[in-house]
């Protein structure tokens, strides 16, 4: 006893720890206290507290005890007037114990408002997670009161993700800095106000208590919406033809998204709206309940074809049903089911936009009616509001990732096909989008599709390379994804192509598989033209293929030398020619990329006045170009004959001239 600490008023316990700690933990009487991630490890112990106590310190790596210690002490103390955390404080906390930059794998965005919540102040989920299959409205609010102050932060896990999506609430309280963390899946709502909800809040970097993303989107491109963009996005029941649309934007007030969701729903209203024979039924907030959406379902009426196009947040409730928030109200799937069963006789073609879309392919496609199921994502996948990472085929989109690159691809299709039938112009846009989708390039995503009977192959999808795309190496992991949910795929191969050979390569697979990921390693690939071909057959022997050409062209800086023979006849060392003699220009490249095209250029002067009355010119693909003056209709009089040669680095030859006499 004579040995043992006496302590009067706080104190600062430390612990030097020999070696790399994960944490430290601080315990008294072996009640933990306080756990501290960074050095230097400390806690100041400040509380009533008499007579004797034992502090006890544990120190972690990777979750085991790698030392600890403990001594007794006498203390005496009364807590003094207890002081509120800072917002730094409560920053530098929620960064060490929850946040632990070290360990992250993923982008995330942490939010705080400016000061600590208040007792009476009342926090919430948009939605709880699981949602009741009993809710039908939204949001509902299970409000968690506050009792004492207490600093609140959200940690968006998925940023650019619709929701449901993943994400956390977390409360530290604001005098003795314990924390709280609640796995969420919707965005918060403080006091009946959503937080952060709006685009021009969610990219503010003073609402951020930090981030690790390195390229955060400026702030100006998420202004407030331009009113002129939006007006003709009203709502619109028209009188039907014998095809139609009916575009659904669920967004409603106090939800994120709203600039996207108006985005999808504008332009998909634009095309629908502008392809012949088709009237669109827009249904926009604040008219897009359940009811409004049942309105539109009717008034396209029986005996046609309609397109479904569907952007809003999703989820999946407590019973397993998924379902999409239209105008603040839960539209399931058996709800979509029983407006289409109502026109047996209209034939249905579903495009939806939401998180876990993927979900509603089971029920829609036992529909009688249904032709079509196409979802932004699968199953158990978030879909994404615009995103551009740096290998974004497609930056300068605007709206949802996946609708926006789909917009554009209708048009394209139909463009190039004005009397494509509606069924192949949605697998074609489809297609297309899927290689623009950011998402789905990144593995983030994996949109679905499905027809009614299985007569089309499978669907492949090369994500890298892309076409006609330029390598500077002789090494390449062509990857991409193939898919087929009616009979699942049996059989896939590729073929790669190159100048003088090629190499097949097979694989089987039993039982069939919905969808196949794929790697294709290509090394000592041959200077020039390569084409890789990927195939796959399902289980009916449908049998389907998609190509990707890519040119391996190493480091060329030498332009190309092309020298002129001249035929018979000829004359005067070849300068007097026949209008039919034959005057072939040879290019060669010793840089290594090949020669790409000859330019040539003909002068003519009949009059043989030093005057060149007319030139004539051409560009040849390839080494070799042949001229007759004949081809020009050239038979008499001066020619001037200019060319030159350009590499596949782009390396242009000088040009060359020289002139003959034609006679006849």
């Amino acid at each position: 006893m004579f040995f043992t600490t006496i302590i009067f008023g706080p104190i600062t316990v430390k612990a030097a720890v020999a070696g790399t700690a994960e944490k430290v933990e601080f315990y008294i009487d072996n009640t933990l206290k306080n756990t501290d991630f960074t050095e230097p490890y400390s806690w100041k112990w400040d509380e009533t507290v008499f007579f004797k106590h034992t502090i006890k310190v544990k120190a972690y790596s990777t979750s085991k005890t790698i030392a600890e210690a403990e001594t007794p002490v006498f203390i005496f103390n009364i807590q003094s007037a207890p002081q509120e955390l800072t917002k730094e404080e409560a920053i530098e906390i929620l960064i060490n114990q929850v946040i632990k930059p070290s360990t992250l794998d993923h982008t995330i965005y942490a939010f705080t408002l400016d000061d600590p919540l208040r007792e009476g102040d009342k926090i919430a989920p948009w939605l709880p997670e699981p949602v009741p299959a009993s809710v039908e409205k939204f949001p509902y609010l299970i409000y968690r009161e506050i009792t004492k102050p207490t600093w609140f932060f959200w940690i968006d896990d998925v940023p650019r993700g619709k929701f449901a999506h993943e994400n956390r609430f977390v409360f530290i309280d604001a005098v003795t800095g314990a924390v709280e963390v609640q796995e969420e899946k919707w965005w918060p709502v403080l006091n009946d106000v959503s937080l952060w909800n709006a685009s021009k809040d969610y990219w503010n970097p003073d609402n951020w208590a930090y981030t690790n993303d390195e390229n955060p989107p400026p702030l100006g491109s998420f202004g407030s919406k331009d009113d002129s963009f939006f007006a003709d996005n009203e709502n619109g029941l028209p009188s039907f033809g014998s095809e139609g649309a009916i575009v659904i934007n669920g967004w409603s007030s106090g939800q994120t998204g709203e600039e996207n969701f108006s985005a999808d729903a504008f332009k998909m209203g634009l095309f629908w709206g502008t392809y012949p024979g088709f009237e669109t039924a827009k249904v926009n907030p604040p008219d897009n309940n359940q009811s409004n959406v049942h309105n539109a379902f009717n008034e396209t009426g029986d005996n046609k074809d309609v397109v479904v196009y569907i952007t809003a947040h999703g989820g999946v409730d407590a019973s397993g049903e998924p379902y999409v928030s239209c105008g603040g109200e839960k539209i399931t799937e058996d709800d979509l089911c029983d407006m289409a069963k109502e026109h047996p006789n209209t034939t249905y073609k579903w495009v939806i936009d939401s998180c876990y879309s993927g979900n509603f392919m089971d029920s829609l496609k036992k529909l009688n009616n249904t032709a079509k199921i196409i979802t932004a994502c699968g199953k158990n996948e978030v879909s994404y509001f615009d995103w551009d990472p740096k290998n974004d085929p497609n930056p300068d989109d605007t709206g949802s990732e996946f609708s926006s690159g789909f917009y554009e691809d209708l048009w394209e299709e139909w463009l190039n096909n004005p009397s494509i039938d509606i069924v192949e112009l949605l697998d074609k846009a489809f297609k297309s989008a899927v290689a623009k989708d950011a998402c789905a390039i990144n593995n983030d995503t994996h949109p679905q599709v499905w027809e009614k009977e299985d007569s089309d192959p499978p669907l492949i999808v090369i994500t890298n390379p892309e076409n006609n795309s330029v390598i500077p190496v002789p090494y390449l992991n062509v990857t991409g994804w193939a898919s087929d949910t009616v009979s699942g795929i049996v059989y896939m191969d590729f073929l790669w192509e190159w100048e003088g050979g090629s190499y097949h390569e097979e694989s089987v697979f039993d039982p069939p598989a919905p969808e196949l990921h794929f790697i294709i390693t290509l090394e000592d690939i041959t200077p020039g033209w390569n084409k890789v071909t990927v195939g796959a057959r399902d289980a009916v022997n449908n049998y389907g293929t998609t190509s990707v050409t890519f040119f391996y062209i190493p480091e060329d800086t030498i332009p190309p030398v092309t020298t002129k023979e001249v035929g018979q006849p000829n004359w005067d060392d070849g300068y007097t020619i026949a209008p039919y003699t034959p005057i072939w220009l040879n290019a060669t490249d010793e840089g290594g990329s090949g020669v790409h095209h000859i330019y040539y250029e003909i002068a003519w002067d009949p009059d043989e006045n030093g005057v060149w009355d007319y030139v004539f010119e051409e560009t040849v693909y390839g080494d070799v170009a042949e001229i007759q003056m004949q081809y020009w209709e050239i038979y008499y009089g001066l020619v001037e004959l200019r060319w030159y040669a350009v590499d596949n680095a782009e390396n242009v030859e000088e040009m060359h001239y020289q002139q003959h006499h034609v006679v006849s």
